[in-house]
C-alpha cells in the first residue's frame, strides 16, 4: 500500500493585516493572529516486507514565525499567537 502524501491549506487571518487602519492590526499577548488549516497530514503506507513508508510532506508547509509569534498545533490546524503587544507587519 502506497503512502498518501500530505496536503496543506491556506492561512485564515483572525485580524485584518491588509487594513489601512492601524487599530485593525494591533495584537495583544496570547491573541490568535491566524490559523493555517491542514487539509491532510499524510498517511503512511507499507512496502511488501511490512515496513512503513512515510508520506511525503507537501512543498507548502506552514509559514515560519518570528520571535514575537508562537506556533501551536491542534488536531486540524496550526495557530499563530502573539507573544507581546504590537502591530502586525507582513513585510
Amino acid at each position: 500500500m502506497l503512502p498518501v502524501n500530505g496536503l496543506y491549506g491556506e492561512i485564515e487571518w483572525k485580524i485584518k493585516p491588509d487594513s489601512k487602519e492601524t487599530i485593525d492590526k494591533v495584537v495583544t499577548p496570547g491573541q490568535t493572529i491566524a490559523s493555517y488549516k491542514c487539509i491532510l497530514e499524510g498517511i503512511p503506507g507499507m512496502d511488501v516486507y511490512g515496513h512503513e513508508i512515510p508520506p511525503k510532506r507537501s512543498a507548502q508547509q506552514h509559514p515560519e514565525t518570528g520571535r514575537a509569534v508562537v506556533l501551536s498545533k491542534d488536531k486540524k490546524c496550526y495557530k499563530y499567537r502573539a507573544q507581546m503587544l504590537g502591530i502586525v507587519n507582513l513585510e
